[in-house]
C-alpha cells in the first residue's frame, strides 16, 4: 500500500497526494494530552489555468496507508501563497489540522441539561448524542459498541453555557477520589474513549518520574575518566588526550583530546565489550567541542568473538563547537558479533589540518534499544560498581523491580506487533508507535526519538526505535510474554 492523503468534504474527501510538497507532512501525535495534529502543504501548479484546488477550514482530512490511519480530523488553518513554478506562478497550501477532538470545542451546550443519581457514561452518552451525534458515544453494551467506561455516579450535576469538552472535563474530574478519575479522546474512527487510568494501566512500570529509573548495567569500566584515561581508553593517532579538570559532566575529570591539525583517522576508542548476537545495544556519551570546524562522529564496531570486524554503526555529531550535550546511537549486533568497540570520539568529518579540542565524559554502554539516564557507582544509594571503582562494570538497582525494558521489547519483537514510524520535521524526529494500543483505543501511543542516520522512508519503516509512551495502554487481555516470543 501506500501513504495518501484526502481533504474535503466528509465522506467525500478527495486525493490529494500528487499536490503534496516533498517532506512537507508532519503528523504529531501527543498521547500525554490525548491530541494529535497535522500539518502539510499542497502545490497547485495549474493556478493560472484556474483550476485552483479546493481546501477550506473544517475539510475533512485522512492520511491512511491502506487500513492504517496516520490522521484523521479537520482543517484548522488555511494559509496560501504565491511562487513561481515552471515559468509560471502556482499556489503553494500551508494546511494546519487538528484531530476530532476539535469538535468537542466547537460545540456548545446551550439549553440546561440536568442530571440526577445518573451514571458518567449514560450522562456522557445523551450528550453525545444531543449535540455531537456524529461522534459514537455508547459504551461496550452499546450498538454499535464503543469505548465509553462507566466509572461513578453522580448524585446531581447540570450543564449550561458551556462547551462540550469542558462537560467532558468536569465529568472526569468532578468525583470523590484521583482513582476515580477519568481521561477521555475521540479517536480517528470518530469514537470517544473514556476510561480510568487505574482500569488500564499497563502491566509494566512506565513513568515520568525521573526518580524512578529502570535497572541498569554500564558495561564501560572507566565511563567518567575520575583516574585516567588510559584505563579501558586507548588513542589512535592523537596528538594529546589526557584527563582534564577544566571541564567535567560528571565528577571532577574529563578525558580532553586535542589537534593541532586533525588527520582523517584519529579516535578515542575502548578496548572490546563481550556482547551478544541479534541483541539491542546503546551507547551515549557525552561531548563538549571548544574548537572545530566539522562534526566527528561517534561509533559502535561490531567484531565476532575471535576478533574479526563485521560492520560499525555510527552517527556524526553536531557541526562546530557546541557545550555539553549527549550522543547516542543505537544498533542490533550482527547474528555473528562476539563483542564491540566503542569509538567514543572520532575525527572522521572533521575539517582536515584544522585545529580541534574536545571533552568526553559520562560514557555509557548498555544493552538496551534506548538511552537511559547515565549510571556509574559514584551516584549513590542503588548504584554500584562490579569491581574497583572507576575500573570496573556499574549497575543501577532501583528500589522496586520493573519490567520496563519487557514493555520496550514489547514494542518491537513479535510477529502480531506492527511498528510503524513516521518523520517529521527537518531532524527526522521519529515517532515509534504501539499497534496494540491502535487496536485497542483506536489511537496510537508513541514517544520521540531522534536519529540522523535513517535516510529514508524505507529505513526508517524497518528500524524502529523502541520506545513507549507514559500512556502507553493495552488490552489486558493480551499476555505480554507470548507478544515477546
Amino acid at each position: 500500500m501506500a501513504l495518501t492523503v484526502k481533504i474535503g468534504v466528509a465522506g467525500s474527501e478527495v486525493d490529494l497526494t500528487s499536490k503534496l510538497v516533498h517532506n512537507s507532512l508532519r503528523v504529531e501525535q501527543r498521547a500525554d494530552s490525548f491530541v494529535s495534529t497535522c500539518s502539510l502543504q499542497l502545490i497547485d501548479k495549474d493556478a493560472h489555468l484556474g483550476a485552483t484546488l479546493t481546501v477550506r477550514e473544517k475539510h475533512s482530512i485522512l492520511v491512511e496507508d491502506g487500513a492504517v490511519k496516520y490522521f484523521a480530523g479537520v482543517v484548522a488553518n488555511v494559509d496560501i501563497e504565491t511562487m513561481p513554478a515552471d515559468g509560471s506562478e502556482a499556489l503553494v497550501y500551508h494546511i494546519e489540522c487538528q484531530d476530532y477532538n476539535i469538535l468537542v470545542e466547537e460545540v456548545t451546550i446551550d439549553q440546561l441539561q440536568e442530571y440526577a443519581a445518573a451514571q458518567d457514561d449514560a450522562i456522557i452518552d445523551d450528550l453525545f448524542d444531543t449535540y455531537l451525534p456524529e461522534i459514537n458515544s455508547h459504551g461496550p453494551g452499546g450498538a454499535p459498541a464503543g469505548y465509553v467506561q462507566h466509572l461513578h455516579v453522580f448524585a446531581e450535576i447540570s450543564f449550561v453555557d458551556i462547551t462540550l469538552r469542558e462537560a467532558l472535563d468536569r465529568i472526569a474530574t468532578e468525583v470523590e477520589s484521583v482513582a476515580l478519575e477519568g481521561y477521555w479522546y475521540i479517536d480517528f474512527d470518530k469514537y470517544l474513549h473514556y476510561f480510568n487510568v487505574e482500569d488500564n494501566a499497563p502491566s509494566w512500570f512506565l513513568s515520568d518520574d525521573p526518580g524512578e529509573l529502570p535497572d541498569a548495567t554500564n558495561l564501560v569500566d572507566n565511563p567518567s575518566l575520575e583516574v585516567n584515561v588510559t584505563d579501558f581508553w586507548n588513542g589512535q593517532a592523537i596528538e594529546t588526550l589526557e584527563r582534564s579538570a577544566t571541564e567535567a559532566k560528571y565528577g571532577d575529570y574529563s578525558a580532553r583530546i586535542y589537534e593541532s591539525a586533525c588527520g582523517a583517522n584519529e579516535y578515542f576508542y575502548s578496548d572490546f565489550i563481550t556482547v551478544s548476537p541479534n541483541t539491542y545495544y546503546t551507547l551515549t556519551a557525552w561531548i563538549k567541542k571548544t574548537i572545530c570546524t566539522g562534526t566527528g562522529s561517534i561509533s559502535i564496531l561490531w567484531y565476532t568473538a575471535g576478533g574479526a570486524y563485521i560492520s560499525t554503526t555510527s552517527i556524526f555529531l553536531d557541526s562546530g563547537t557546541h557545550d555539553w550535550k549527549r550522543y547516542t546511537v543505537s544498533g542490533e549486533s550482527p547474528a555473528t558479533a562476539g563483542k564491540v568497540r566503542l569509538w567514543t570520539l572520532c575525527t572522521p568529518g572533521v575539517t582536515a589540518t584544522t585545529e580541534f579540542e574536545a571533552y568526553v565524559d559520562g560514557i555509557q554502554f548498555e544493552e538496551s534499544s534506548a538511552a537511559t539516564d547515565y549510571l556509574d557507582g559514584s551516584l549513590g544509594a542503588g548504584y554500584a560498581w562490579d569491581g574497583d571503582a572507576h575500573n570496573s562494570d556499574s549497575t543501577r538497582t532501583s528500589i522496586a523491580s520493573y519490567s520496563y525494558l519487557a514493555a520496550i521489547r514489547r514494542s518491537r519483537m513479535g510477529a502480531s506487533i506492527i511498528n510503524r514510524i513516521l518523520v517529521i520535521g527537518a531532524e527526522m524526529a521519529l515517532f515509534v508507535q504501539d499497534k496494540d494500543s491502535y487496536d485497542y483505543y483506536g489511537k496510537w501511543f508513541e514517544a520521540p526519538v531522534r536519529d540522523n542516520t535513517l535516510l529514508s522512508v524505507a529505513e526508517i519503516q524497518v528500524f524502529g526505535h523502541s520506545h513507549l509512551a507514559r500512556w502507553a495502554y493495552h488490552d489486558e487481555t493480551n499476555d505480554i510474554t507470548t507478544l515477546q516470543s
